[in-house]
């Protein structure tokens, strides 16, 4: 609970494991999790009131959470989805960005990710013709393009506390493609 909004959590699986540990003042302390088993997932929204700011998604076959290095391991094959609902989310929010607006992202069929939440970052891993980012921006609740990336790896930054995507990165070879709102139109491909 903030007074900005309210941060909820999920976390879903037939098995979990955790482990724990002292901490430095000698109290017993969760050090690591880990969710195997059935339909793995967690779940972060942010909600304001009544409307639901953003909400990101994480579906795959095992999830490991260390809790001192604050990184979770995720095991494919699986999905990452980012809803953001409002632009600009904090002060740090760059307005020219096209990515600060309110968009769908996803990267979808990795085989790991390691998202670092102290750095902001999720580095994405799999296969270059099945694993792609696919970026919606959406326009007074209207999808304006469908934009597709394929590589081996990718690499999205957000800024913190925010499900705003700041940068998406790779250094591996890449197939871009760029749609019109309703697929009916390629307006670029890049490879």
């Amino acid at each position: 609970q903030t007074p900005d909004f309210e941060q909820l959590e999920k976390l879903h699986s037939e098995k979990l494991t955790i482990d724990l540990d002292e901490d430095q003042a000698g109290k017993t302390d969760l050090s690591h999790l880990r969710m195997t088993e059935g339909k793995v997932y967690v779940e972060s929204q942010r909600v304001q009131e009544d409307r639901k700011l953003s909400d990101v998604k994480l579906y795959c076959s095992e999830i490991s959470y260390d809790r001192v290095a604050d990184v979770i391991l995720a095991e494919g094959p699986g999905k990452i989805e980012m809803v953001n609902n409002e632009d600009s989310q904090t002060e740090d929010s760059d307005s020219e960005n096209p990515m600060n607006r309110p968009a769908v992202a996803m990267v979808d069929n990795f085989t790991t990710i390691h998202w670092d939440m102290g750095k902001q970052s999720i580095i994405a891993d799999g296969d270059q013709d099945a694993m792609k980012l696919a970026y919606y921006p959406i326009l007074e609740g209207q999808i304006q393009k469908q934009i597709f990336v394929y590589s081996m790896q990718l690499e999205l930054s957000y800024l913190p506390d925010t499900s705003e995507i700041k940068k998406v990165f790779t250094d591996k070879s890449i197939i871009y493609e760029e749609w019109n709102s309703d697929m009916t139109k390629r307006l670029h491909y890049i490879v």
